[in-house]
């Protein structure tokens, strides 16, 4: 907690404090003001806690967006039940022990909640991460693909019917789509490495028969993970 939030917290702790004081007169059973004064200081404490999420990093804020929603459903739900067993403990002489037990209880749900809405936030992340992983696969293979096309539309000692080969490849590289299976991956990798081959042999200008062999090669591992998913 910073030293900022840490003096929001402890100022409104000490305004709590000051009103179980005031209203001790009040109650008979000291141990209820206990009670309700506690309880007053956790409600505070969460809320300060689900409503500090909002003002966090903008990229923090933006990943825990719907967990934020969630908390603060719970928070605003929490709150009124804390106050209405307090009022209604107050008015109705509601013994200690049933009001702690319904305390605990909202408590209970409320905490749940909150690890319901973290365990969400956190499925998402996982779930983002392992997208964007397989993404940057595809995105790496597509830009190979179009610096090999544009390394053989420069190199003049190429046929302009084998460019147009590489060019029709590296058009179709474009389409693979992400994976997360072993076999796709393994496909990606070699299917990587052949373009490497490739371009390698088009920047060292090497004879027709192995680059054509090579193109064939990667056209071949290409189709095999055009139909892989």
């Amino acid at each position: 907690m910073k030293i900022s939030n840490f003096f929001i917290w402890l100022i409104g702790v000490g305004l709590i404090v000051f009103l179980c004081v005031l209203l001790s007169g009040a109650f008979q059973d000291k141990i209820v003001l206990i009670l309700d004064g506690s309880v007053l200081v956790i409600a505070y404490t969460l809320a300060l806690y689900v409503y500090g999420a909002l003002f966090v990093s903008t990229e923090k804020f933006a990943s825990d967006v719907p967990a934020t929603g969630v908390k603060l459903y719970a928070l605003w739900t929490y709150v009124p039940l804390v106050f209405s067993c307090i009022v209604m403990g107050y008015a109705y002489k509601v013994s200690f022990n049933w009001q702690l037990f319904l305390q605990a209880c909202f408590l209970f749900v409320f905490v749940l909640w909150l690890i319901v809405a973290n365990a969400s936030v956190n499925r998402m992340a996982d779930v983002a991460t392992k997208s964007q992983v397989r993404h940057a696969n595809t995105d790496m293979l597509a830009a190979k693909a179009a610096q090999m096309k544009l390394a053989a539309s420069l190199n003049k000692s190429i046929s302009s019917d084998t460019q147009t080969e590489i060019s029709k490849f590296a058009e179709r590289v474009g389409y693979v789509s992400p994976s997360s299976s072993a076999a796709a991956n393994m496909q990606e990798n070699m299917l990587s490495s052949s373009i490497d081959r490739i371009l390698s042999l088009v920047n060292s200008n090497a004879s027709i028969d192995q680059l054509l062999a090579e193109l064939e090669n990667a056209k071949t591992i290409l189709s095999q993970r055009l139909r892989t998913y």
